[in-house]
């Protein structure tokens, strides 16, 4: 099966590789089947299939590694550092320019 996309309206359909939230937490998934249009689901935090069931669940696509790497970054950071130490946190946090 090819790859899908999903540009995060609406809800993702059959085939998709997209992150799911349970319990403020967000979850890799792909989605299994459909059931009466709602997705189906299985996660690491369940050994059985899942279903999406009105406002149970949040969906968003898939994030990057690059998306990965900026959230964790930002939550390295504090809103009220000047830019200066923002720049030694992420320093310190081990974010650096790899030379090529």
């Amino acid at each position: 099966m090819d790859k899908q996309e999903w540009n995060g309206e609406g809800l993702p359909t059959v085939g998709v590789k997209c992150e799911v939230r349970h319990i403020g937490v967000w979850h890799e998934t792909t989605i299994v089947g459909s059931d009466g249009g709602l997705p189906v689901f299985k996660t690491d935090w369940c050994a059985r299939y899942a279903y999406a069931c009105g406002s149970d669940f949040d969906f968003r696509p898939a994030r990057s590694a690059e998306d990965r790497a900026v959230e964790a970054m930002v939550s390295a950071t504090d809103e009220h550092l000047t830019p200066e130490d923002t720049c030694r946190a992420l320093y310190r946090a081990g974010y650096r320019k790899v030379e090529e």
